[in-house]
């Protein structure tokens, strides 16, 4: 028991501050605490979830970069695609296109779902990372279109 109150202080404050204020302790609290311990036993979709929290929400990007980087090792494509998102918009890396396509392009050849694919068209269309191909750009954005009216 001492080593799981000793990972709930490994939250960032403000989070347990805020989450104190809001009431939600029960919620939210518990819920990123038993994510970030599944994640630290080695859980790769509570890694990849950690890292787009963190990036998305929190705005922790070390601890994003950290969790993301551990997910796609383990060829998670969501964090793949985190991990693009941080280097195109420049959060927790210098901002570098290249890098991002790679990661995207990465995450596609994982997993062909509609968000990861609008990412890959999206560098296509203004060339980022890639020479710009508007032809390639609507032929993914067709599939990721056609991907998205599928029933799961």
């Amino acid at each position: 028991m001492a080593h799981l109150q000793s990972s709930v202080f490994e939250l960032p404050k403000y989070l347990i501050d805020s989450v104190h204020k809001e009431g939600v302790v029960a919620y939210v609290g518990r819920g990123m605490f038993w994510t970030k311990m599944s994640a630290d036993m080695g859980c790769t979709i509570a890694m990849s979830n950690l890292a787009h929290l963190y990036t998305s929400s929190f705005h922790e990007y070390d601890l994003a970069k950290r969790y993301a980087r551990m997910a796609a090792e383990r060829g998670d494509s969501t964090a793949m695609n985190t991990l693009g998102v941080m280097y195109a918009k420049g959060l927790g890396f210098r901002q570098n296109y290249v890098q991002a396509f790679k990661y995207y392009q990465k995450a596609y050849e994982t997993n062909r779902n509609p968000v990861i694919i609008g990412n890959l068209a999206n560098c296509y269309r203004k060339g980022h990372g890639v020479e710009q191909d508007l032809n390639k750009a609507e032929e993914l954005m067709a599939e990721a279109s056609s991907l998205q009216n599928m029933p799961f």
